[in-house]
């Protein structure tokens, strides 16, 4: 079993694999993809008057820097993907194979069935304004490149097993002085 801190970092860069091909797609495709469809869905949570406040503010870098905003929960989503697949569905307990479809495919429909309608895009991206496939095909290669870099996170190796004749009492600092209480220093 991975670690939890371990495989949120393994989250982190699998997340900026996923990031660097959501990046690229709008380039190639010449259309919005899943970042400007979930860049435009926060700007509907906030209201009016902080709109305004932040492009008085922040001036023309207003909408950039809203982006970045995006860029950066996407990876923080990624982390903390890794760290509750590692903690609660037990990553690193199976072959890479299985938790890499696992993974991409657990990433593809979250996306699809909770991002996308949370910022206003509809399930499966049916409110989507624009063509379908700058949107759907993307996500898809980026959920596809988030797996394996989740999956193939080195295991920890084993740790040697305790010798009978030591005792379970004489591993680590806190050992038994022989008065039956634990935690006392010998």
């Amino acid at each position: 079993m991975i670690a939890p801190g371990r495989a949120a970092r393994a989250g982190l860069l699998a997340a900026s694999v996923t990031l660097l091909v959501l990046l690229l797609a709008p380039l190639v495709l010449n259309a919005d993809g899943f970042l400007e469809a979930v860049h435009n869905g926060v700007t509907k949570y906030f209201p009016t008057g902080l709109l305004d406040l932040g492009i008085g503010t922040f001036g023309p870098y207003a909408k950039g820097l809203l982006f970045v905003g995006v860029c950066a929960g996407v990876l923080g989503a990624g982390a903390l993907t890794g760290w509750l697949l590692a903690r609660y569905a037990g990553l690193g307990m199976g072959g890479p194979i299985y938790e890499t479809v696992f993974v991409s495919g657990l990433t593809f429909l979250l996306a699809e069935v909770v991002v996308l309608p949370v910022f206003q895009v509809g399930l499966f991206g049916s409110d989507f304004r624009g063509p379908v496939l700058p949107l759907h095909a993307p996500l898809a290669i980026g959920c596809v490149a988030f797996g394996p870099p989740l999956a193939s996170t080195p295991r920890p190796a084993r740790p040697a097993p305790v010798s009978s004749a030591e005792g379970p009492s004489s591993v680590g600092p806190w050992r038994s002085s022989g008065s039956g209480r634990w935690g006392d220093r010998d």
